[in-house]
């Protein structure tokens, strides 16, 4: 730990938030392990958790404990608060028996089956069982507000453990104030506890604080101790062992329920993005028209429930208080009823005191048979997010996949998604990485529940679900299948991010198996948004490191792909921004097409793929759409100064620029006339106004490209509007002089490099040369020439200085340049 002010352990118990004891819970009976010794006999560990703070006294009988294996099977009668492993051990040759235990306020028990099947933590019979947990009281402080976190050691084991070292990583910028503990000392940099009886605990607590705006995540583990763990090794830095103990301390918000739930995908491109516009168009009619933003509504209070036929209760399964004394608000994104499998819909944020959002609930009822499948291990990544880690916790007796997401503004969600599926008169609980892995029971009438939950810190997302499980529990019997011989898995080689940017399909691959991996990526791609699918197949080779790498593609809208590696799957679906439609009145006619092609990009320009035509008949208005990036997350486009396209119709346009600053209210804009011969339109960014015209367009955040047509006459009045190759430039950098190419020529090799790399070019005659290497947004990085050189050829090299990313090499001889991408590989 440190050199620290000790702190009373009652002064931090004082400032631990206290939780109020609900309704009794039901008991979990869990078989930990099914081992088999060398002379063939079996034998099953028994374990329980029990969710309630007093202890029971449940006598040993058919009706409670475990159906008779043995005189004398050692059952247990008493059974305290807490989760408690390998408290009975049990003996048999062959058969199936089950492990069923009751609170006794709860007439149907919970009922778990085993047999002569192998499997879990039983390699060894007798051993010490180390688990570390930490705890932060409140995972959500203010910047420099102090919180406890407690450390709690355990032997879940049949014999002692002793000698045992705790490390800990704390991060960058969590203050240490104080520690105190129940056994043990400090001896820099460990925690050190002498012995440990099997069945006990000792606890360490430490005053934390945050001293800036953040999400940081820090570990403790056991590093030294003696015997055989046989579910962890001390020292080795796996986050999936029990010997591992995370904890997050933020001061950001997570992202909130009514924009989670899904993004786009290629069957639902076109729709989403129209959601997306209506949102905004609702927005800008709202401030037009004087209207506040309604109040939002606790859950509970009245029924939020968005429901066309369901047989769960979505308003009971949500919790009105949330862990850490959070509150619970009602966000659904009712609008994504009409456009996916929902039956049912509702989200809850949850929120602390002073009005910042700590954890979010999104649920969804599907049909029977059917999963909700856009959950956040797969559609964050459209919208620039990053799987910065996976890994599993144990919950309620079952297993669950936790991810870390990292967000574009610094925040993270730690996120966790499970299903609950109709089966044998009950529930079956299950979670896993992606949704082809749900074996929903088939034949079964009614719905299946879709659960995602995430907040700042993996304790309010744990604390979440576990209300959710322990509701759910009231309201059917529930079994669990991530558990045993079905235990989730997680992709060991992953993709923790990705984009496509005009051109290229850019990659950050994760390892996480400490050796090189070859992988395949398999999928399908379609050039315009719900066109027709065609095949994608690559062989990339991963370092243990991981991989940041660009792959060539052309004029695509979106790609679909997976990725294999040891036999598990990541999934990853990636798109560009969408092109999609809207109008002022249902009864409008409107006919919308789009078609592949559009400008290439190069040194100057950023194309806007793909072409557009909307034509039809509008009683008001009508608009064609482009996002510029998925989600219409905001772009940065201070490269550029002019926004330039081809364009014919009829009529008068209003060609508009949004911006996430301005929130779709009064846009900056530019009128044009549109004529039946095809035109080429350059709209520089100083010509776009807004309002009374005085406020200048900045370009570093915007979202849209809309091209509107108005009716003023009421009556129905046709229009067409075809857009093409649109892009924007930088006018200083867009060269005209395409003849360069027939007499300069400019190569460079290795292309990919990860070291020296040389610029080769011949000049036809003597001329001033300058050779440089820009970024894509056009900004200079390195001059490697800028001289006079003879005819003939040169060669330069390339700096190792460089940094891992795409540029592009422009040779400027005389009046002629030409200009070449070269990706360095980190």
């Amino acid at each position: 730990m440190r050199s620290l002010i000790l702190l009373s352990a009652s002064l931090l118990l004082a400032l631990w938030p206290a939780t109020a004891e609900a309704k009794p819970k039901k008991m979990k009976n869990i078989v930990e392990c099914v081992g088999q010794t060398d002379d063939g006999t079996y034998f099953a560990w028994l374990g329980y958790e029990n969710k309630n703070s007093e202890t029971y006294e449940i006598p040993y009988g058919d009706s409670n404990n475990l159906y008779r294996v043995a005189d004398d099977p050692g059952l247990p009668t008493t059974f305290a608060p807490g989760r408690h492993r390998y408290v009975a051990r049990v003996e048999y040759t062959s058969g199936t028996y089950t492990w069923r235990l009751k609170t006794p306020e709860h007439r149907s028990p919970k009922t778990s089956s085993f047999g002569t099947r192998t499997w879990g933590d039983c390699v060894y019979d007798r051993f010490a069982d180390l688990s570390l947990t930490a705890t932060v009281g409140d995972p959500n402080p203010e910047v420099d507000e102090r919180t406890p976190i407690e450390i709690v050691l355990r032997n879940d084991g049949s014999v002692p453990a002793t000698d045992i070292k705790v490390l800990d990583f704390v991060p960058e910028g969590v203050i240490l104030w104080g520690v105190e503990m129940t056994a043990g000392r400090i001896d820099e940099p460990y925690w050190v506890v002498p012995s440990l009886a099997a069945g006990a605990s000792d606890t360490l607590w430490v005053m934390a604080s945050l001293g800036e705006e953040a999400s940081l995540e820090g570990h403790l583990e056991i590093m030294e101790a003696t015997g055989t763990d046989p579910d962890s090794s001390p020292g080795n830095g796996d986050p999936s062992e029990d010997d591992y103990a995370p904890f997050s301390i933020s001061t950001l918000p997570p992202s909130g329920g009514g924009d989670g739930g899904l993004e786009s995908d290629g069957s639902l491109a076109t729709l989403l993005g129209r959601r997306d516009v209506n949102r905004m168009i609702d927005a800008r009619r709202a401030h037009r028209l004087g209207l506040a933003t309604a109040p939002l509504q606790r859950l509970g209070v009245a029924s939020a429930q968005r429901t066309r036929g369901t047989d769960l209760d979505l308003q009971s399964l949500l919790p009105t208080d949330g862990p850490f004394e959070t509150q619970g608000y009602v966000t659904t994104p009712e609008d994504l009823l009409l456009i996916t499998n929902a039956k049912a819909l509702l989200a809850a944020d949850y929120l602390q005191d002073d009005g910042d959002r700590a954890g979010v609930v999104f649920a969804a009822l599907t049909p029977a048979g059917e999963t909700y499948d856009h959950t956040k291990a797969i559609c964050d990544r459209v919208k620039g997010s990053r799987l910065e880690a996976i890994r599993t916790v144990d919950l309620a007796g079952a297993r669950f996949i936790l991810l870390r997401v990292g967000r574009p503004d610094g925040s993270v969600d730690y996120a966790v998604s499970f299903v609950a599926y109709p089966e044998n008169e009950g529930y079956t609980v299950d979670s896993r990485f992606r949704a082809e892995e749900y074996a929903i029971a088939q034949g079964e009438d009614d719905d299946v529940l879709n659960v995602q939950v995430w907040g700042s810190t993996p304790d309010i997302t744990i604390g979440l679900v576990d209300q959710i499980l322990d509701e759910l529990d009231v309201q059917a019997d529930v079994s669990n299948r991530n558990w045993a011989e079905t235990m989730p898995t997680v992709p060991s080689v992953f993709v923790r991010g990705g984009s496509y940017v005009p051109g290229a399909l850019v990659l950050d691959i994760a390892n996480t198996t400490g050796a090189s991996q070859t992988i395949q990526l398999s999928g399908t791609t379609t050039d315009v948004e719900e066109g027709e699918r065609d095949t994608f197949e690559r062989t990339v080779t991963v370092p243990a490191e991981g991989l940041q790498t660009e792959i060539e593609l052309t004029n695509i809208f979106d790609i679909g792909f997976s990725v294999v590696a040891d036999e598990v799957t990541d999934y990853v679906y990636l798109a560009d921004g969408v092109w999609t439609y809207t109008s002022g009145d249902s009864n409008d006619k409107l006919g919308y097409t789009i078609e592949a092609g559009g400008v290439a990009p190069e040194l100057g320009i950023r194309p806007v793929e793909r072409n557009a035509r909307l034509v039809g008949t509008t009683e008001t208005w009508a608009a064609l759409f482009r996002s510029i990036q998925p989600g219409t997350r905001p772009a940065d486009m201070t490269a550029y100064d002019a926004l330039a396209f081809e364009a014919s119709g009829t009529g008068r346009v209003q060609v508009l620029l949004n911006k996430t600053s301005t929130n779709g209210i009064e846009p900056f804009h530019v009128w044009i006339d549109l004529a039946e011969e095809a035109q080429t339109f350059y709209l520089p960014f100083a010509d776009f106004r807004r309002g009374d015209g005085s406020e200048r367009l900045t370009a570093e955040d915007m979202t849209l490209i809309a091209f509107y047509t108005y009716n003023e006459g009421g009556a129905p009045t046709p229009f067409d509007m075809d857009v093409s190759n649109v892009r924007f430039e930088q006018s200083s950098l867009v060269s005209t002089e395409e003849a360069a190419e027939a007499s300069l020529e400019l190569a460079i090799a290795p292309n990919p490099s990860r070291g020296a790399a040389r610029v080769a070019f011949t000049l036809p005659e003597a001329s001033d040369v300058t050779v440089e290497v820009v970024d894509l947004l056009g900004r200079r990085v390195s001059v490697l020439a800028e001289r006079s050189y003879p005819a003939g050829s040169h060669t330069l090299a390339l700096p190792e200085t460089v940094a891992a990313g795409t540029y592009l090499v422009r040779l400027q001889a005389g009046r002629d340049a030409l200009t070449r991408t070269i990706t360095r590989l980190p």
